[in-house]
C-alpha cells in the first residue's frame, strides 16, 4: 500500500510541475520583453518540463524496483527546489512536498550505503579464499572421529567429494527481536570461508508499517561483530568484545552442519559423548569454544547445543543455546538440515527467537552478491 501511495505522490508532484511548465510556457509565449529575457524564460520552461519528466521517470523506476530510482529523485528534488525558490510566493508549499519525498530517498540512500559496506566485507572474504587447493575427502579420513560423527559425515555425502572451502546460502524465516514481541519476517544471505573460518551474514526484516530492520553479523580472525540498524540509519546494536567473539565462534561451529566437511578441519577436535552425540571443540587465536552435536539413527544432525554468551536486559551472560535441526534436504549432493529453530534456555523460560529455512546453497563457488 505504501509503495502505491508513494508512486501516486510522485506522479502527482510531476503533474504539478507540468502545470508550472504550462504556465511558464504561456507567459513566455505572450512576453514582449527583449530576446535575452525570452531566452531565459525558455530555459525556465525546459527546467519545468525536465522536472515533470524526472518525477514521472522516478515513479516508473520505483514501480519496477530499479536500484537507481532514488538517484533520479535526487536530481528532480534539486531542480524542483530551485524552481520553488524562484517562485517562492506561489510555490513555497512545494518545499514540504519535496521534504516528504526526500525522507524515503534518504532511507534508500542509507540502505544502499549499508549494503555497499556489507558487500565490501563479503568481497574481502571471497578474495581471501581465492586459489585454495581443494582436497578430495576419502573414507579413511573419517576413521579417527567418534562413531556418530562418522555416520553423519558419510550420510551427508561428502566422501569422494572436494572439501568445502567456500559457502553461500540464502535463508527465509521469522525472528523475534525481544521476548514477547511480534514475529518479523526475515530474508538473509550468508557467506562462509572454511580454511580460515569466517562468515558474513546479512538480514533484512520487515518492521510494520513502513520500516525495516537491517542486520549484519560478522566473524573473522576469531572476532565477532553484530550490527543492527533501523531503516539502515539508526543503530540499535553494535556488539563487539570478548562475549561477542565467543558467541560468533559458537555460531560458526553450530552452522557447519550446512557444510559438513568443515568437521575435518584441523582447528576442530571431536570428543565422544555417547552413541548418538559428540562434542566439537574449536580452537582459534587462543580461544576455545565447544558445542554438543546430537544425531539420529540415520546420521542426520537434529540438535546442536552450547553455552553461549548473549545480551539480556543490557547485560551479558552465558546461557544454554540450542539449535533444533530438521527437514534434511540435498543440495549439490550434500545432505544438510534445511530448517532450524534457535532457542535460548533461560531461567525465565525458553526463548525461541529465530526460525529459518535454507532456500539455496552453493559450495566452492565465487561469491555472488545479492541485493536486499
Amino acid at each position: 500500500m505504501f509503495q502505491l501511495l508513494f508512486i501516486a505522490f510522485l506522479l502527482f508532484h510531476g503533474f504539478l510541475h507540468w502545470i508550472g511548465y504550462r504556465r511558464a510556457f504561456r507567459d513566455s509565449g505572450s512576453s514582449e520583453e527583449n530576446s535575452q529575457a525570452n531566452t531565459n524564460k525558455k530555459i525556465h520552461d525546459i527546467v519545468w518540463l525536465s522536472c515533470t519528466a524526472l518525477w514521472w521517470m522516478s515513479a516508473i523506476a520505483f514501480y519496477f524496483n530499479a536500484d537507481w530510482w532514488w538517484i533520479i529523485c535526487v536530481i528532480a528534488l534539486i531542480f524542483s527546489q530551485i524552481l520553488i525558490f524562484l517562485h517562492w510566493k506561489i510555490a513555497r508549499y512545494g518545499s514540504l512536498v519535496n521534504l516528504l519525498i526526500a525522507i524515503p530517498v534518504f532511507f534508500t540512500f542509507s540502505s544502499r550505503n549499508f549494503e555497499r559496506t556489507c558487500n565490501n566485507e563479503i568481497l574481502a572474504l571471497n578474495q581471501a579464499q581465492e586459489n585454495r587447493t581443494l582436497e578430495t575427502i576419502s573414507d579413511s579420513s573419517l576413521n579417527n572421529l567418534p562413531f556418530p560423527v562418522q555416520c553423519w559425515l558419510r550420510h551427508s555425502g561428502i566422501v569422494g567429494k572436494e572439501k568445502i572451502q567456500r559457502v553461500q546460502l540464502s535463508q527465509t524465516g521469522s525472528m523475534l527481536t525481544q521476548q514477547g514481541g511480534k514475529w518479523l519476517s526475515a530474508r538473509a544471505n550468508q557467506y562462509f570461508t572454511v580454511q580460515n573460518p569466517a562468515f558474513v551474514w546479512t538480514v533484512n526484516m520487515e518492521w510494520p508499517p513502513f520500516m525495516s530492520i537491517s542486520g549484519r553479523d560478522k566473524f573473522e580472525n576469531g572476532k565477532g561483530n553484530m550490527l543492527i540498524k533501523v531503516a539502515s540509519v539508526y543503530t540499535i546494536a553494535n556488539s563487539t568484545g570478548a562475549e561477542t567473539d565467543q558467541g560468533s565462534a559458537i555460531r560458526y561451529l553450530a552452522e557447519m552442519v550446512w557444510f559438513p566437511s568443515a568437521a575435518l578441519e584441523k582447528y576442530i577436535q571431536w570428543e565422544a559423548v555417547d552413541s548418538h552425540s559428540a562434542k566439537a571443540v574449536m580452537r582459534l587465536n587462543n580461544q576455545s569454544v565447544d558445542a554438543i552435536f546430537s544425531f539420529d539413527t540415520t546420521g542426520n544432525v537434529f540438535r546442536v547445543e552450547a553455552l553461549r554468551f548473549g545480551e539480556f536486559n543490557g547485560k551479558y551472560s552465558k546461557e544454554k543455546w540450542v539449535v533444533n535441526c530438521s527437514s534434511p534436504k540435498e543440495f549439490s549432493g550434500i545432505t544438510i538440515p534445511s530448517k532450524s529453530e534457535v532457542t535460548w534456555k533461560l531461567q525465565s523460560g525458553d526463548f525461541t527467537w529465530f526460525k529459518l529455512e535454507i532456500e539455496d546453497i552453493l559450495y566452492n563457488q565465487p561469491f555472488k552478491l545479492t541485493s536486499r
